[in-house]
This record gives structure tokens, C-alpha cells and sequence, in this order.
């Protein structure tokens, strides 16, 4: 295990926002049962999870416009 020092841009649960040591972009950290919940839904509920992939990417872009980065994607047509 290694302890770093890690930007963080949004601590908000099951969404934190965080750039790595030596990374351009940040990050989303989402909890482990978070993840297997949105893995689980593809297949029975392919709705939720994109609901909540969705909701997940919003919070992303807030989040870096609000510190004024760019997204290192182009930004995309979120549907709520």
C-alpha cells in the first residue's frame, strides 16, 4: 500500500473528485458498493445504472468547471 497526497476537488459521497500525483485530469472515486450496484444494473435495470453513470459524469463537469479545468473529453449532451 502507498500513501499519497492527492488533490481533492469534491469529497461528496460516492463521488469524490480527486487528481492523482503526476495525472493532467482528475479522477472520480466511487465506493465498492456503489460500483457493484451500477455493475449489477446493467443487466437488470440498464435504465438505473445509466441514470446513474449520468448522474456521476454531471457531478464530474460541475466539478471541473467550477475549479475552471478543462474536461478531457468533449463535452457531452447529459440526459437527466
Amino acid at each position: 500500500m502507498k500513501r499519497l497526497e492527492l488533490e481533492v476537488l469534491s469529497d461528496a459521497s460516492n463521488a469524490a473528485v480527486v487528481r492523482m500525483p503526476g495525472r493532467h485530469f482528475p479522477g472520480v472515486v466511487v465506493q465498492g458498493d456503489t460500483l457493484s450496484n451500477i455493475a449489477a444494473n446493467v443487466k437488470d435495470s440498464p435504465e438505473e445504472a445509466l441514470a446513474v453513470l449520468h448522474s456521476l459524469l454531471a457531478h464530474y463537469i460541475n466539478v471541473l468547471d467550477h475549479e475552471g479545468l478543462p474536461l478531457p473529453f468533449s463535452r457531452p449532451a447529459i440526459k437527466p
